[in-house]
């Protein structure tokens, strides 16, 4: 892997359940990991969700192997937030990650 291709500084960020002061769970997101990545728009198109348009951004980002990166994290990257669709190990070879997201437009 060229290390220049690698130019974003990204967060990897974990789920986690908290409690109100009502006692009801309230999801937020802890950083784990921050790593270098590249970062490549694939597609875009816009979605209809509950009557309104939406645009849907997908990213190839790719990351040094590691362990430990799963379906339920995301990336963020400054204010911007990509949920991980999958999770490639180039090879096999255990030294490139090829993760294929979908950016939380607002």
């Amino acid at each position: 892997m060229r290390p220049g291709l690698l130019q974003y500084r990204v967060e990897i960020q974990t789920p986690t359940s908290t409690r109100d002061a009502m006692g009801q769970p309230v999801m937020s997101w802890t950083t784990s990991q921050t790593r270098w990545a590249g970062i490549i728009p694939l597609t875009s198109r816009e979605g209809f969700y509950a009557k309104s348009v939406r645009p849907e951004l997908s990213h190839r980002i790719t990351l040094r192997w590691f362990t430990g990166l799963e379906h339920g994290h995301r990336i963020k990257m400054d204010a911007r937030i990509f949920n991980i669709a999958s999770i490639i190990n180039v090879d096999e070879g255990d030294h490139t990650l090829q993760v294929d997201c979908v950016e939380l437009v607002n």
